[in-house]
C-alpha cells in the first residue's frame, strides 16, 4: 500500500474515534435525562392522586358544612 493510503486510513480512524467519544457521552447524558423524566412522571402521578384525594376530602367537608348550616 502506498503511504498516502495509510495516511488516509489513519485519518479516518482518528476522525471516527474523535466522533465516537462525544456520541458516547451524549448517549450517557440522554439515558440519565430519560431516567429523570421517568422519575418525574412517577412523581406527577403521585401528586395527581394526592390532589384528587384532597379534592374529595374538601368536597366532603363542604357538604358537611352545608348540612350543618342548613340544620342550624
Amino acid at each position: 500500500m502506498r503511504v498516502w493510503a495509510w495516511i488516509a486510513i489513519g485519518l479516518a480512524v482518528f476522525a471516527l474515534a474523535f466522533l465516537v467519544f462525544p456520541l458516547v457521552q451524549i448517549q450517557t447524558k440522554l439515558r440519565l435525562a430519560n431516567e429523570q423524566v421517568v422519575q418525574a412522571r412517577a412523581g406527577m402521578g403521585e401528586l395527581e392522586r394526592v390532589v384528587a384525594n384532597l379534592k374529595t376530602e374538601l368536597d366532603a367537608s363542604n357538604r358537611a358544612r352545608t348540612q350543618l348550616q342548613s340544620d342550624g
